[in-house]
């Protein structure tokens, strides 16, 4: 869904725009889906990790959830997405085994806390570290 969005005529810069911009406007519904396939992809590796690991993802996902109807603007987008992201990346980190991507998805965050230039991009580096820790955990339990 993240692929969709960046491929959509909206108008956005993956160099400058955070990923909550697409909450707003006629692709909204994509960003909605996107933030509750994570958290389902959360909820579900988190039944398989360790109890701490668990209760990180579990955090991730509920603010995920969340997230899905309060587009960027609305007073609640900042402190969730804050949330979602310092959880996932706890739990990253905690995870262990793969440091570079945990360490790809703190730097993400935080340069795009900060609002570094280019912030778009910082962002989309915690993503794309964050969804590739997803699928390399998931790798492991089988």
């Amino acid at each position: 869904m993240l692929v969709f969005l960046h491929l959509a005529p909206t108008g956005y810069s993956p160099l400058r725009d955070p990923v909550s911009a697409y909450s707003v406007g006629r692709f909204a519904w994509g960003y909605r889906a996107q933030v509750l396939l994570a958290a389902a992809a959360a909820a579900v590796l988190a039944a398989e990790l360790p109890r701490r690991e668990a209760i990180l993802l579990s955090v991730f996902a509920a603010a995920r959830v969340a997230i899905a109807f309060a587009p960027i603007g609305t007073k609640a987008h900042v402190p969730l997405a804050a949330v979602a992201f310092v959880a996932v990346c706890a739990a990253e980190l905690w995870r262990g085994g793969e440091r570079p991507l945990g360490d790809a998805a703190l730097a993400g965050l935080v340069l795009t806390g900060a609002r570094a230039p280019l912030l778009g991009v910082w962002e989309r580096i915690f993503y794309a570290a964050t969804i590739a820790w997803f699928f390399v955990e998931a790798g492991r339990l089988h």
